[in-house]
């Protein structure tokens, strides 16, 4: 390119318009610029930092506090004690399968976090009582929760939530990451809903400026939805990073032990079902593949 400056500026300058116009067809259909800019006005950073968690989420906590006049605490150096568990991922059962459908979970880590209220502020580690205590040193661990081998009737009176990886939360009070969720999650399907509706007002409109404004108010509506999805769907990638501020390893892995366990709940539930249904002589898998938040379920045998 910079020997076709030196040599041909009018082909360099050709060439350019066509990047330019490239770009903006780019633009046009993905809408990448313009959800950067959203996001970056809605977390209130540098538009370089939306490409990373860390850097939106600490600064959207710190005006989440700051508005009830919570001060955050000064950033310290951490480190991931160990490699913590990640997502339950199946291996597929082989050969092939004529009916498959899938099932996924809405917006799992976000609503975990919401479930079990879980926050830096919200763990108890230390200062049990003994019915609590019992139910920790028995490490029951994602398959025994699954499998309900422990009884956690007195959770509820104690106002706690446990986690697979053997933690406790208080309920009594919402955490701030809870609260943040929810507000997102709230703030998205409302977004969401005036984006079906205007839509369907978009469907039966006539005339051609107000349709204009309608198919306007879709793509803004779409943006604020999916920006807002973004932004909730990354927050456990700076929450399980050791460089964020609130990094909490028994945290992050609160998260990701309670998605194993809802889905390895719902593999269970899903062949309990389909073996009773279909009255099999011998128990059947037919869960064919399982990832974090979706199973794969094989149809065949209903369907014949």
């Amino acid at each position: 390119l910079h020997l076709l400056y030196k040599n041909d500026f009018q082909k360099f300058i050709e060439y350019n318009i066509k990047d330019v116009e490239l770009v903006e067809q780019l633009e046009d259909k993905m809408k990448l610029i313009e959800m950067l800019v959203s996001l970056a006005y809605l977390s209130k950073v540098n538009y370089g930092n939306t490409f990373g968690q860390v850097r939106m989420w600490d600064t959207l906590i710190y005006n989440h506090l700051l508005r009830k006049n919570v001060v955050i605490p000064p950033k310290r150096n951490t480190h991931k004690s160990s490699n913590f568990e990640g997502a339950y991922v199946k291996d597929p059962i082989l050969g092939a399968h004529n009916w498959v459908v899938n099932f996924d979970l809405n917006s799992l880590y976000p609503h975990l976090i919401m479930q079990y209220n879980l926050s830096p502020e919200t763990l108890i580690s230390e200062g049990l009582p003994r019915e609590l205590e019992e139910i920790r040193m028995s490490v029951p661990g994602v398959d025994g929760l699954v499998n309900q081998s422990v009884s956690l009737e007195s959770l509820h009176k104690h106002k706690m939530t446990f986690t697979p990886n053997n933690e406790f939360y208080r309920t009594d009070k919402q955490g701030f990451l809870p609260e943040m969720m929810q507000q997102i999650y709230n703030d998205r399907v409302k977004y969401k809903g005036l984006m079906i509706e205007t839509k369907k007002k978009l469907t039966k409109e006539k005339d051609r400026t107000k349709k204009r404004e309608l198919s306007n108010l879709v793509s803004k509506y779409h943006n604020m939805q999916h920006n807002l999805k973004i932004t909730l769907n990354s927050a456990f990638g700076a929450m399980g990073n050791e460089h964020f501020r609130f990094f909490d390893q028994r945290i992050a892995e609160a998260v990701t032990t309670s998605g194993q366990l809802s889905i390895k709940w719902i593999e269970k539930e899903i062949n309990r079902y389909l073996n009773s249904l279909l009255k099999t002589e011998e128990e059947k898998d037919f869960v064919v593949a399982v990832d974090t938040d979706s199973v794969y379920i094989c149809m065949d045998d209903l369907v014949k």
